[in-house]
C-alpha cells in the first residue's frame, strides 16, 4: 500500500494504545505448529550464526515455560526512564506465526540492525560513524537483544573513538559512576556499562513503542507480541495494510525503519540463511 507513516521522537503514547497493548500481554500463545518447533532440539547451530542460535534458544525456553508468556524487564541494574520496555517471552514463536490467531500474514518491526539509529536518539551520535564500529551488525543485535556477554570481547572502550557524541555519553557515564559516593572501584565498571546500555535500550524502547502505536492506528493491525527489539503485528482481515514506508524523524535525521510481511515460518527461513533482518 502507498502509505508512508512518519515518526516524531517527541510524540508520546496515548491511553487506548497502551491499554490494548496490556492486554496483547496476557493473551494466551497457543501453538499449532509443535512439530517444526520441535525440530529445533536437534539442531547444531554454529556460534557464529548468533541470530539464529538467538532464535532458536528463545523458542526452547518459552516452550519450557509452564504457564505461558512471561515478560521481562530491563535486565538487573538497568533503570527505565522510559515506559513499556517489556520482553515477550515468546516474542521469537510469534515472529514464526505458529499461533492458533495467525491470519494470512503477521508484520514484523524490527530494531535489530538499528543500533545507528538508536544511539543518534539517545546522544545524538551520527548514524554514519557508529555503522563503521567493528563488527557493527552482532553488536547491534546483541546490545539490543540483551543477549551481548562477556565471553564476546566487547567493552566500553570498544565504542570509543568512532563519534564525539557517543565518547562524550560515554564519558557521561563514567561521571556518573564516580559520583557514586563509596563506590569500589571494582563496581565502578559496572555501573558505566548498566548506564551506558539503560540509555541505549530506553532509547531503542521509545522508538519502537511510538512506531508501533502508529502502526497499530493508522493500519488496523492487531498487536501481538514485543521484545526489547521488536514488535510483531498480526492481519485483522482484508481491511489491514502494511505502509511501503515508516519513517521515524528526530531534529534533521530521518531514516525508514525495517518493515516485514512474513508468512508462516518465514523468519526462520530468513535467519537460517544469514539475512539481515
Amino acid at each position: 500500500m502507498n502509505l508512508q507513516i512518519n515518526i516524531l521522537y517527541d510524540s508520546t503514547l496515548d491511553h487506548i494504545f497502551v491499554r490494548d497493548l496490556q492486554r496483547c500481554r496476557v493473551k494466551v500463545c497457543k501453538i499449532t505448529n509443535q512439530a517444526e518447533l520441535d525440530a529445533y532440539k536437534s539442531m547444531i547451530v554454529n556460534p557464529s550464526d548468533y541470530r539464529l542460535e538467538y532464535h532458536i534458544k528463545s523458542c526452547m525456553h518459552s516452550l519450557s515455560l509452564e504457564g505461558g508468556r512471561r515478560h521481562a524487564l530491563l535486565p538487573e541494574g538497568m533503570k527505565s526512564n522510559f515506559p513499556y520496555a517489556v520482553h515477550d517471552s515468546h516474542a521469537e514463536i510469534e515472529k514464526l506465526g505458529y499461533q492458533s490467531y495467525y491470519n494470512h500474514y503477521c508484520i514484523l518491526l524490527t530494531l535489530d540492525n538499528c543500533l545507528d539509529i538508536v544511539l543518534n536518539a539517545c546522544c545524538g551520535a551520527d548514524p554514519i560513524n557508529i555503522r563503521r564500529i567493528s563488527n557493527y551488525d552482532f553488536i547491534s543485535f546483541a546490545i539490543l537483544n540483551t543477549s551481548l556477554r562477556r565471553e564476546h570481547g566487547v567493552f566500553i572502550h570498544s565504542f570509543k573513538g568512532y563519534d564525539s557524541n557517543l565518547d562524550n555519553y560515554i564519558d557521561s557515564c563514567y561521571r556518573k559512576s564516580y559520583s557514586c559516593i563509596g563506590l569500589e572501584e571494582d563496581m565502578i565498571d559496572k555501573v558505566v556499562l548498566e548506564t551506558f546500555f539503560s540509555g541505549i535500550l530506553n532509547a531503542s524502547a521509545k522508538i519502537l513503542m511510538l512506531t508501533a502505536m502508529q502502526l497499530y492506528k493508522s493500519c488496523n493491525l492487531s498487536l501481538r507480541s514485543q521484545s526489547f527489539s521488536s514488535f510483531v503485528f498480526g492481519a485483522v482481515g482484508k481491511d489491514s495494510c502494511v505502509p511501503e514506508n515508516v519513517m521515524f524523524q528526530k531534529g534533521d535525521l530521518q531514516v525508514k525503519l525495517p518493515l516485514y510481511t512474513l508468512q508462516q515460518g518465514d523468519y526462520f527461513k530468513y535467519i537460517s540463511r544469514g539475512d539481515i533482518l
